[in-house]
């Protein structure tokens, strides 16, 4: 008997596969281009250049917000991620009127300046290691006239005070203190570092938030702070086990034995997220 032959028009289930990914490709594309002509008063602008693969112009919010990047930072990314998507701000609440708020690995300001205009009364104390991200991290500071509500330091923060040998990449998006990450292409070079002890103080003895995005270095920071954390209502962060593998069982030991409901939070939109929240 011959073998049944498949269906005239029917898909074999290699080309139901591609079609399902255009299908989703379209659709994310879509999503990309509706979200930044709503929130970007130049939003088309942005739209074509990043579908040409062109320089993106500064990302302009109808808020009035202006993000200001270099080439290869990446400020579609850091639209969708932090403004967008609220990947960091849907993991806390609000903080009270008048707190700090601290963002460990500011990169060039994103979080911060969404946390300024989400939260008026709020203080942010931003930390950014990388050079050039810092710089950018100050234009957009004085470009939103924040200056006098957000402080931002030059510096890493780690397990203890100290230097630092930080590897980049080719744009701002990526810098580590671990040479072996696939992102780490380019030179090293030398940075000043500090831990969350001093951050805290810095900050007035407390902070509503802390958010950690520091390519790494999570579990250190809270383990070099363990004795800090209680001083910190709340903190978010983006975990990496491809460079750390047991940085999410060191994190959830330090923050539940200081007292905090810990949990994962990640998504497919958002990557791999945990927060913390004290238990008063």
């Amino acid at each position: 008997m011959a073998a049944p032959s498949r269906r005239h028009g029917a898909l074999s289930p290699g080309d139901r596969a591609a079609a399902v990914k255009t299908i989703l490709d379209l659709a994310r594309r879509a999503r990309l281009r509706v979200l930044l002509t709503e929130q970007l008063s130049n939003g088309t602008e942005v739209w074509q250049a990043h579908r040409a693969g062109s320089a993106v112009p500064p990302l302009r919010f109808r808020n009035g917000l202006v993000l200001f990047h270099g080439a290869g930072d990446a400020p579609v990314f850091l639209f969708f991620e932090v403004f967008a998507n609220a990947c960091y701000r849907r993991q806390f609440t609000g903080p009270q009127p008048g707190d700090t708020i601290v963002d460990i690995g500011a990169n060039i300001g994103a979080f911060t300046l969404d946390c300024a205009a989400r939260f008026p009364s709020a203080r942010i104390e931003a930390y950014e290691p990388n050079p050039r991200a810092y710089r950018f991290l100050r234009e957009n500071i004085a470009a939103n006239h924040l200056e006098s509500r957000v402080q931002a330091y030059p510096e890493a923060v780690g397990r203890v005070p100290g230097v630092l040998d930080l590897w980049g990449s080719a744009g701002n998006i990526i810098a580590t203190g671990y040479p072996h990450a696939s992102e780490a292409t380019g030179p090293s070079a030398e940075c000043a570092m500090v831990d969350l002890r001093t951050v805290v103080a810095r900050a007035g003895g407390t902070a509503g938030v802390v958010k950690i995005d520091a390519e790494g270095a999570e579990a250190d920071i809270v383990e070099g702070g363990r004795d800090m954390v209680r001083s910190v209502a709340q903190f978010v962060g983006e975990y990496h086990e491809d460079r750390v593998p047991d940085v999410v069982a060191r994190c959830r030991s330090t923050f539940e034995q200081s007292g905090f409901a810990f949990t994962l939070a990640g998504s497919r939109r958002c990557g791999p997220l945990f927060r913390a929240r004290r238990i008063d």
